[in-house]
Parts: structure tokens; sequence; C-alpha cells
């Protein structure tokens, strides 16, 4: 029913009571450091929510996966128009069967294909993304409405009426998936005035919001194992309702991946989805 894998987290350190924690995507003129982040790994269970036999949804946990039937083959996720037209799409209509009524804005997708020197860096630069095993939330929500208001100007008065929500939704591209799976924590589980730290991250023309996370032991992680390319997880990263943060997670080392299993290949989309709640 469980794995027992290694988390990287935020340390906890004395400085972050006064001095909030930052990275910059570019290298500073000067000496100002690119990143005031120090991490600390741990060791955690991470539950299987097959093995679980419980009910996951958006509103309790913060997550949920889905069965999706997709007409995308696996080489269609190379052509952008066809990710656009026919994935966003199908991606739409689940989104619509669990928020009935909503406008759904897709702001952007990423692909990680995991090179085999993963985790360990060769200094070059990647085709593709590479999996994230730091624990993160990837926005706040004050971060959301920023990006909101820079996405749609003056309509944003209106879309910000109702409720907003940061979704993402992830599969691989290949399945069974062993290598790398994403692995997300209950909200219930996280106290987010001790557990959650934000985290500003620079760019030459913006400046983002996302969250750092605390290991904490009463965390309760989950992962879907051996997830199909039919199987999405659709989970909350932000929400304009109270208490509206989001869902920390990672990619996990599996250590009961199968030594010939397919390398980590995903796609993850992101949309800011719209109700009047």
């Amino acid at each position: 029913m469980s794995i027992v894998t290694g988390i990287h987290h935020l340390q906890p350190l004395p400085k972050y009571a006064v001095e909030k924690p930052y990275t910059m995507r570019y290298v500073p003129e000067g000496p100002i450091a690119v990143s005031n982040v120090t991490r600390i790994k741990h060791d955690v269970k991470v539950l299987d929510m097959r093995a679980t036999n419980k009910e996951y949804s958006l509103d309790r946990n913060g997550f949920t996966w889905s069965r999706i039937d997709t007409k995308m083959a696996y080489e269609d996720y190379e052509s952008h128009e066809k990710i656009t037209a026919v994935y966003f799409s199908e991606l739409e209509n689940c989104l619509k069967k669990l928020f009935p009524g909503c406008m759904v804005d897709f702001v952007s997708y990423l692909i990680r294909k995991r090179e085999g020197s993963f985790p360990f860096s060769t200094g070059q630069t990647y085709s593709h993304g590479q999996p994230n095993i730091v624990a993160h939330i990837d926005a706040t929500p004050e971060d959301m409405v920023r990006q909101i208001i820079r996405r749609h100007g003056s309509d944003s008065e209106q879309l910000l009426k109702g409720r907003a929500q940061y979704i993402t939704m992830w599969k691989p591209l290949r399945g069974p998936l062993h290598d790398y799976p994403l692995a997300l924590c209950d909200r219930r589980s996280i106290n987010a005035a001790q557990d959650l730290e934000p985290q500003d991250i620079v760019d030459r023309h913006e400046v983002l919001e996302n969250v750092h996370v605390y290991h904490r032991a009463q965390h309760k992680w989950h992962f879907l194992r051996g997830q199909e390319d039919s199987e999405v997880l659709i989970f909350r990263q932000a929400d304009t309702k109270p208490n509206g943060f989001g869902v920390p997670h990672c990619a996990i080392m599996n250590p009961d991946a199968p030594e010939d299993c397919l390398p980590r290949e995903s796609i993850e989309v992101v949309a800011f989805v719209y109700s009047q709640e």
C-alpha cells in the first residue's frame, strides 16, 4: 500500500523569519546570490491511491484522478497544434464535469522527459524539462490573482467576481508509469501557517511567487502506482476561496520501479478555472 522514499523540503532556518526565500532565474550582477534557499531531504511514506480504496476529491484532499478517453497518440505530443486543439478540449470536458458551468482558461503546458543522468546534472541544457524532486506549490493565491490580472487586464475584474482556481492536470505520455511518479500531499494534513513558506521567483521582467514546504510527520503523501496514459491527476495549486492554498507535490524516486521500466515522460497542463460560486 505504500513506499518509502526521499523528498526534498525547505530546511527550517532562523533566517526565513526575517528573509523571504527567493530564487533568481538569471545570474545577477554584483554580490547577490542566485538563491538563498537551503533544502533538506527526509524519508517519507507515500501511500498508493489505488490500494487505499478511497475516493479523492479536490475540495477534500486537494487532488483527484480521472480516466480520460484521449484521441492523442504518443507521437501527437510533439505537436503544439494537436495538444492545444485536441488534448486541451479533452481536458476541458473533464474539468466541466468536476465544475459544471465553469469557464476554463488554459495557460500553459510542459512536457518533461527524464534524461538518463537525472537527478545528477551534466551542466548541459536538456531538450525537455526534468522531474522536480522538491516539495512545492506552483503559486500562492495572491500570485494567482496577479497572474490573472496581468493576463486579462480590465476583464479580470469580472472573472474574479466569482471563484478562481489554479488547476494542474498531469499524466504520463506512456504507461504504466513507474519511474519518478508524481506524489501529492493531502491538504487536510497541512497547517498552512506553519508548513508553507512563500518564495519569490525573480525574472528580469517580473516576480512570481510559489511555495516551499517544511517537513512534518503528519503530512500524508500519495501517488498513483502504475499510472496509465489514460489516467490524469488533477490537483489545485491555488484558490480564491478562504484558505485557498494548494497541494504540495513533487516527483519521487520509486524504490519499487522495475529495472527495465520506461524513463518518465509526462505532460502537465495549467488552467485557470472560473465559476460563479
